[in-house]
């Protein structure tokens, strides 16, 4: 099994790697040995993401952490539905078409959860500005990255490595990809903050830090290619 996801590992942040080595692909392997299809499991983890932001959108404390930990596991089930597809070989470009658009749907609604949520607990108006702008920083992240790898599918790895924290973390042992800021990485700040009904924190990390990343990415590969072409 670890085999499997010897090349995922090396893609996942710090929390995606726990995750998978302990908790997803545990699952995968007992599910081999049924007749449950990938595309079976991507369906099943966006039912239980949705029931999950349903939760969320009450605003109710007891409900708040049963929305975290049935969004976590919605988001474990992202990772089984890959692991059983490469065990059972079913790995189709449809699969990881519709598990693409499956997360990024989920990704989405999480924020009106937590707007609705903030609205119903606080009554501020200003809670549904708030989580456009958090919601910004999701799709620029994505845009950026998707566009960066047209451009040059290295650019990403290039940059990352003529940087300080980057060339430290090399230095004393840590895997660059664990500095981060991936999928994995902030989905968990999303499920510890809604169990511990700190929504408005979930955010003010997304207007300010995500919004803070993707822009820091945008200037460092635009300066690495300026560099490259002189």
């Amino acid at each position: 099994m670890d085999d499997i996801n010897k090349e995922k590992y090396q893609k996942n942040g710090i929390i995606g790697v726990l995750t998978r080595k302990f908790i997803s692909t545990k699952i995968s392997s007992l599910l081999a040995k049924t007749r449950l299809t990938p595309n079976q499991i991507t369906l099943f983890s966006l039912i239980i993401g949705l029931i999950g932001i349903y939760f969320l959108s009450t605003g109710e404390r007891t409900n708040l952490i049963v929305a975290g930990i049935l969004i976590f596991f919605s988001k474990i089930f992202d990772a089984v539905d890959g692991e059983l597809a490469r065990l059972k070989r079913m790995e189709t470009p449809r699969g990881a078409w519709i598990d693409g658009i499956s997360d990024r749907f989920k990704e989405n609604l999480i924020f009106l959860g937590v707007a609705i949520a903030l609205y119903r607990q606080t009554g501020d108006v200003y809670v549904w500005l708030y989580a456009f702008i958090a919601v910004i920083s999701i799709h620029m992240l994505s845009i950026v990255l998707e566009h960066t790898g047209m451009m040059d599918k290295n650019a990403l790895k290039n940059t990352q490595e003529d940087f300080w924290m980057v060339r430290f973390a090399k230095k004393i042992g840590i895997r660059p990809q664990f500095l981060a800021l991936q999928a994995d990485t902030y989905l968990f700040i999303i499920y510890v903050s809604i169990i511990l009904n700190q929504l408005m924190f979930i955010l003010w990390f997304f207007m300010v830090v995500m919004n803070l990343y993707w822009i820091v990415i945008v200037i460092l590969v635009f300066i690495k290619k300026g560099e490259e072409e002189k």
